[in-house]
């Protein structure tokens, strides 16, 4: 067996060890969040879905430092809930390393490719950037940032919270996705896409939200009207490997919030679900809803009703099984 990031041979001092999908180190921040969601699938999983690939050398080195860098920026930036009372559409600044940030989303997204067994030829091209960083830069992919922000009028546990999650292949709609329920216009651009992409992947950990597009061979001028599409259309803010600092917006809507980044609503689309939400609730601030509604119930409440939830779409989950033993 070969380690799907050296292609050394597994064997002598090199052992094989399993590889997070999502970074254990992003799995402890959520201990309450253990449910992974893939394709076409979902299961309580308990410590966060491997994949047994990976040496021990690549996994406890190279992939462990961008690990570390990872969660580090996710824990000690994009824990909190951002957009508090009407700041949800202000800009808010934070500083990356390109390199560094850009190398530890497509390792995740290449384990995520091999979990469930798609291509992953495009990897495999590029995995020297993976190990080695900057100097194996090919740019041959596009990032982008932004911020999710509950725009509900009751908090998102209430619909299952989602801090935790990877959605490949999200359709890009600028008009929006609650727009699209409401109105059947014709005539306009209704998503963005190309045949130049390999594919495209949406990261939401907390607060954060990444965007990163795989392109093919070819891409050049392709790519460069995408990303002026997006940053025109949409509130993500593009990455680039000269600068460290980044006003990121909002890029969540009320979709969102309650199924997921299945589907990405452009600028358009962000205003109209907000009027929606408002009308909604007769004009007021939904912030203020949300506060006044989760004075009526206890944490403890919102507890209990994911564990019953849990225990009924998720029967054979060990961990619920032993609580159930303690108890009796």
């Amino acid at each position: 067996m070969e380690c799907a990031y050296c292609n050394n041979t597994i064997e002598g001092r090199l052992i094989k060890t399993k590889e997070h999908i999502i970074p254990n180190g992003l799995i402890r921040l959520f201990p309450e969040e253990d449910i992974t969601f893939m394709k076409e699938r979902a299961f309580k999983d308990n410590s966060g879905l491997t994949i047994g690939d990976v040496c021990n050398v690549c996994n406890n080195e190279t992939l462990s430092e961008l690990d570390n860098y990872g969660n580090r920026l996710i824990g000690n930036h994009f824990m909190c809930s951002l957009g508090i009372g009407q700041n949800y559409n202000n800009e808010f600044q934070f500083e990356f390393n390109f390199h560094l940030l850009s190398r530890w989303l497509l390792k995740i997204a290449y384990n995520y490719d091999r979990v469930e067994k798609s291509d992953s030829n495009w990897f495999t091209d590029n995995i020297n950037y993976i190990l080695e960083g900057e100097g194996s830069f090919k740019g041959n992919f596009s990032l982008f940032a932004g911020l999710h922000i509950n725009m509900l009028p009751v908090p998102e546990e209430v619909h299952g919270k989602l801090s935790l999650s990877i959605i490949k292949n999200p359709k890009l709609l600028p008009l929006g996705v609650t727009y699209g329920l409401y109105n059947k216009e014709r005539n306009r651009e209704k998503t963005i896409s190309s045949e130049l992409i390999e594919n495209i992947y949406i990261f939401r950990f907390s607060s954060a939200a990444f965007l990163l597009v795989l392109w093919k061979d070819g891409y050049d001028e392709e790519k460069i009207r995408f990303e002026e599409k997006i940053t025109r259309l949409f509130t993500f803010e593009k990455l680039v490997p000269e600068h460290d600092l980044y006003e990121l917006r909002r890029v969540s809507e009320a979709f969102n919030c309650t199924t997921g980044y299945g589907a990405i609503s452009g600028k358009q689309g962000l205003e109209f679900s907000e009027r929606l939400i408002k009308h909604s609730i007769h004009g007021r601030n939904f912030w203020e809803a949300r506060a006044k509604y989760t004075k009526l119930f206890s944490q403890d409440f919102f507890d209990e009703g994911r564990r019953m939830i849990e225990a009924i779409e998720f029967p054979k989950n060990r961990k619920q099984r032993r609580i159930e033993r303690k108890k009796k």
